[in-house]
């Protein structure tokens, strides 16, 4: 469908295409609708049977809105054709050929367009400045200018033009609804929320008096209070606004109208910036909200499900007359909402889209147009491919089979992956229930769980409820593994990290180099895999002010990294860091010197020699040079130091 000045598509309404073309006049179309509805008419042959309009006006009419929802013309050149066919009393198709000779979309056609309509607005003004019939001109002139991005002149006619209808009409009319809503649309498009709001609330009470809460109408103005709270930053208002215009609309034009499409997209993206709550939804609520399966057919197959003792959702993949593909869409559904990746009221229609269209989930919510900014494609169907496994392997094996702990711990790497915390909680949680009851709670597969969920929650800085989770997988593994084993020592410096968020560094010393005694005899004493233990174990050692420890950690994590990687890396660098801190600590200024000289070395020889980064480097080198009185040095490194951070080249 074309883009309309709001940017909604709910469809255009004829009484809007007939007043902006100038058919019938402000005052007729409120009469009308109230007499349409008197005696249950449809508005266009009302304002026919009234005689505000001919029964070819009508036609036109028609043949023109049902063009602008297959998408084949635009509004401009809708209501500009109208207006030729009335007034020469052609047909819609003659009528738009004439048309076609001003291009309404192109900039060049636009610009032509608003000309003329600002020249009926000038001769209009020349008769009566406050004429009635300037409104509806007027409002053709900011939407041409709204077309064209100028959006303050859209603003400037616009707020004429609700003056006008003000007027006109009086402040509670429908007439002047559709100034406001042209209004609030260039506010939008400016930022300018503070001012839209209160014409927001304004046109929604007045569309609910005079149309009632569940027209058309009612619900783009809804839209509209949507988007205003959306752009004022207040999300869970704005969300129960865009949900109550889409139950409007959907109710009105039925769940499978195309312009619902086009709003689940505006959905869809909405929710994409919000970042998702997680729900919880059973499998069958999700199947009967999509219309797939009756409440009564719900209701025997829990019952049935409940005698077998087998979960619901397993059941319902054998039940007669259900599409098994329809059941693992609702499970995939179900575990994505339960994961707060989709929301509900989205994966309800996407199940709908899945079953009428014979595509599958992943499918649907790519016709639907979401795509989570939180989430690449890739990665949204890599979840979609393990939650699929995971419903295969529940199917199979059952809820509390080994294998579905596997999957769910797959799931949970996933979401770790993503930095999705809460979601690889609950799978990591889910997995350890299911491994505790199948092998009991000392086997080794429930200690790897077990250290899986207490890294999780030293990465979330949850140290209190990561250590006992620690200590119960370091148990069962010095027990069933022995204490020289690779995966102990990787728990035992697991527990180091965590008793250093603790604050409890003597704790943590005691650990690390427990899990440096274990690594050195597996791997070597100059293996490149003890860089990152060796780096924390150094860490922790200068926060004890144990300087020599920290020296002698230091110089063997350097000398690891020059045998094993680039002598001349970033890499080293840092490691030569930890060396100058303690010279520095220790009153060994030249030691430092020296370190931080070649430190500044091996970052010019892997950044360049213009690299902003280098700046800090040269500020600290400089420092130390002041302070062992090599002066006119240091100038030249803060100079140069100045002249990167400036973007200057040497």
């Amino acid at each position: 469908m074309a883009e309309t000045g709001n940017n909604t598509s709910i469809g255009v309404r004829l009484g809007d295409l007939l007043l902006r073309a100038g058919i019938i006049k402000a005052e007729d179309l409120p009469t009308g609708l109230a007499e349409a509805r008197k005696y249950e008419l449809r508005i266009g042959e009302m304002l026919v049977l009234m005689r505000f309009m001919s029964t070819e006006d009508l036609t036109n009419a028609l043949n023109a809105q049902t063009m602008l929802q297959n998408g084949e013309i635009d509004e401009l050149a809708a209501v500009a054709a109208l207006q030729i066919a009335s007034k020469e009393k052609l047909e819609l198709e003659d009528a738009l050929d004439k048309v076609k000779n001003v291009d309404l979309t192109t900039e060049e056609g636009k610009k032509k367009e608003l000309a003329k309509t600002l020249e009926e607005v000038a001769a209009l003004e020349r008769t009566d400045s406050e004429h009635r019939d300037l409104a509806p001109l007027l409002l053709k002139a900011g939407e041409l200018y709204f077309k064209l991005g100028q959006f303050s002149d859209a603003e400037r006619v616009c707020k004429r033009a609700l003056f006008i209808s003000e007027h006109s009409f009086g402040k509670s009319h429908l007439s002047v609804t559709r100034a406001m809503g042209k209004l609030n649309d260039a506010y939008i498009k400016q930022n300018k929320f503070n001012e839209a709001e209160p014409l927001a609330w304004r046109a929604i009470q007045i569309t609910q008096d005079m149309l009632g809460a569940q027209h058309l109408e009612t619900a783009e103005h809804l839209h509209r209070m949507a988007r205003i709270l959306e752009g004022q930053v207040r999300f869970v208002e704005a969300e129960q606004y865009y949900l109550l215009a889409m139950r409007i609309r959907e109710k009105q034009l039925g769940p499978d109208h195309p312009d619902m499409v086009d709003q689940l997209r505006q959905m869809a993206s909405f929710w994409s910036k919000q970042g998702k709550k997680s729900e919880r939804k059973r499998i069958g609520d999700l199947l009967v909200a999509a219309g797939l399966l009756k409440p009564e057919g719900l209701q025997d197959a829990a019952h049935e499900a409940q005698r077998l003792g087998v979960p619901l959702g397993q059941y319902l993949l054998g039940m007669e007359g259900l599409e098994p593909e329809s059941v693992r869409a609702g499970l995939q559904a179900q575990l994505l909402i339960g994961d707060g990746v989709v929301p509900s009221e989205l994966a309800v229609k996407a199940l709908r889209i899945c079953a009428k269209k014979n595509i599958l989930f992943d499918e649907a919510l790519e016709f639907i147009g979401w795509t989570p900014d939180s989430l690449s494609t890739g990665e949204l169907k890599a979840l979609l491919r393990i939650a699929d496994e995971l419903v295969t392997a529940e199917q199979k094996l059952g809820a509390n089979h080994c294998g579905v702990a596997v999957v769910c711990i797959r799931l949970a790497d996933s979401y770790l992956e993503q930095k999705r915390y809460s979601e690889a909680e609950n799978n990591y949680k889910r997995a350890l229930s299911i491994l505790e009851k199948f092998f009991g709670p000392k086997d080794p597969e429930v200690a790897g769980c077990l250290f899986k969920l207490g890294r999780l929650y030293s990465l979330m800085n949850k140290p209190i409820e990561a250590e006992p989770l620690i200590w119960r997988a370091l148990e069962i593994q010095q027990k069933e593994l022995g204490a020289d084993h690779i995966e102990v020592a990787a728990t035992l410096e697991l527990l180091a990290d965590v008793k250093t968020k603790q604050d409890n560094h003597e704790q943590a010393e005691m650990f690390f180099k427990s899990a440096l005694s274990t690594q050195e005899k597996l791997l070597g004493v100059e293996s490149p895999k003890l860089v990152p233990l060796l780096g924390r174990l150094a860490d922790n050692q200068f926060f004890l002010d144990k300087f020599t420890e920290s020296e002698q950690h230091g110089i063997r994590l350097a000398d690891i990294l020059q045998k094993n990687n680039n002598p001349k890396s970033v890499e080293v660098a840092n490691a030569l860091d930890k060396l100058i801190r303690v010279y520095i600590a220790r009153g060994e200024n030249a030691k430092a010197a020296f370190c931080l000289k070649k430190s500044l070395e091996c970052r010019q020889t892997e950044l360049g020699i213009n690299n902003p980064e280098l700046a800090k480097a040269l500020d600290n080198y400089a420092g130390l040079l002041k302070r062992i009185d090599h002066a006119t040095e240091a100038a030249e490194l803060e100079s140069r130091a100045k002249k990167l951070r400036s973007g200057s080249k040497d």
